[in-house]
């Protein structure tokens, strides 16, 4: 028996690919073999040779390279191809065309690359996106498919990164648009191939309109652990941090999750927009216009529900949680502290007079300067449960509704906040309880 098996894998043998490493230099030529140091390709000859799953395609650090790379081929689920650096030395610098791209995928089955330290540079409009855009799948799924299992990580960007998935994990990237025009989003990770798509450890700042954006509909999607600040109000959305948008799915943004973001000097910290099934949690957001949003279009009143908010800080912000046509919604042991601007408010009601219903605003911690702590702009009853909250009026009014403002005895009556107290906290400097 061993000696079949020993003839069998001679037999085999020359059938078994072996990974192998490429090498790219700003001195390298075409005529070369790209498999050492001393004989490297030019960054022109990634795009045109066909690679096999596990191969390594890698860089010369302190190398500025120019160029497009269009993706050729594709790697496997647990076998890589992988583009990243050698040597010592700052990343190796891929700057595009101006209205270009750094990285591309024009074509299904190029899925399961790692994209590794490496220092992207766009500028310029790519067309047809009106964005500027560094790694773009360009992508609808009816052009081109899914492209699983892609890995970026460690990597500088100035401009947007605009790709699907599904599994995609985007993590250790720093995101700075500083001095860059028209950057809508650091992250945009569109559509249904988003699924299961996880942004953490990234640090994104000085972006307009978002900093990560879930386009149309990217379910099942976590966002952690990062630090997003400086995005600025734009012309499609007002500054947010992180944005989950489920516009074009029936069902939503369903099953996302955020926590333990720090997120700062945003329009929105976080917004939830037609999201369905949401978790967001741990999330420290403060110096914002608004700290969350929750709404869905008019159409679509159905979508935005089925939200739980719980143990998030949000400080120093006009509206501490703010809602519009939505329903359904957990806001649970959060605390909010000091609002800013002009008449602001930690729990804001601000449109929809029949939709929205069934919140639920529990066991939360409001203090500091709030002109009303809870708003209400509108006449309807809008919570299931009021309850068990440590609220610190502005004088004696803890919830103003439909132009009328109520103390703690009036909700009291109306039934809501029977638990409630509107004692100090007692909070520490970093706003936890002592």
């Amino acid at each position: 028996m061993k000696k079949i098996i020993t003839i069998l894998l001679i037999f085999l043998l020359p059938f078994i690919t072996k990974a192998t490493t490429y090498y790219i230099s700003l001195a390298g030529s075409t005529g070369n073999s790209g498999t050492s140091t001393s004989a490297t390709w030019p960054l022109s000859k990634v795009s045109s040779f066909t690679y096999s799953a596990g191969d390594s395609v890698l860089l010369k650090r302190g190398d500025s390279f120019s160029g497009t790379i269009t993706i050729p081929s594709g790697g496997s689920l647990g076998n890589q191809i992988i583009l990243s650096a050698y040597g010592t030395g700052a990343r190796p610098i891929i700057t595009a065309a101006a209205n270009a791209t750094c990285i591309t995928v024009t074509a299904a089955n190029r899925g399961y690359w790692t994209i590794d330290n490496l220092d992207l540079r766009s500028s310029g409009q790519v067309s047809g996106l009106n964005m500027v855009v560094s790694i773009y799948f360009n992508y609808w799924t009816s052009d081109i498919g899914v492209v699983p299992g892609w890995v970026i990580q460690n990597c500088n960007f100035n401009s947007s990164i605009f790709v699907a998935g599904p599994n995609i994990l985007i993590q250790n990237c720093n995101f700075n648009a500083t001095g860059n025009s028209a950057v809508l989003a650091a992250i945009d990770i569109r559509a249904t191939n988003g699924n299961g798509a996880i942004v953490q450890n990234d640090t994104i700042s000085n972006y307009s309109d978002r900093g990560v954006w879930f386009q149309l509909g990217a379910p099942n999607v976590i966002v952690r652990n990062n630090i997003i600040h400086d995005i600025a109000v734009g012309a499609d959305q007002h500054g947010a941090g992180i944005n989950n948008d489920g516009s074009a799915l029936s069902g939503g943004n369903p099953n996302g999750k955020i926590y333990n973001n720090l997120i700062y000097n945003c329009g929105y910290g976080i917004g939830h927009e037609n999201a369905n099934g949401d978790t967001t949690y741990n999330n420290i957001i403060h110096d914002c216009e608004v700290g969350m949003t929750s709404y869905c279009y008019t159409n679509n009143y159905n979508i935005a529900s089925n939200i739980l908010i719980h143990n998030n800080l949000v400080y120093n912000v006009q509206y501490g949680f703010e809602i519009w046509h939505t329903r359904d919604i957990h806001f649970i042991n959060n605390t909010l502290k000091t609002g800013t601007s002009t008449t602001p408010a930690a729990f804001f009601q601000n449109a929809d007079t029949t939709n929205v219903r069934n919140i639920y605003f529990t066991n939360n911690i409001v203090s500091g300067v709030w002109t009303y702590p809870t708003w209400n702009s509108l006449s309807n009853s809008i919570f299931a449960s009021f309850d068990y909250n440590d609220i610190v009026p502005a004088s004696t009014t803890i919830y103003r509704v439909n132009g009328s403002n109520n103390t703690l005895a009036q909700m009291q009556t109306a039934g809501l906040m029977t638990h409630g107290i509107t004692g100090d906290p007692l909070l520490n400097s970093d706003y936890t309880l002592q």
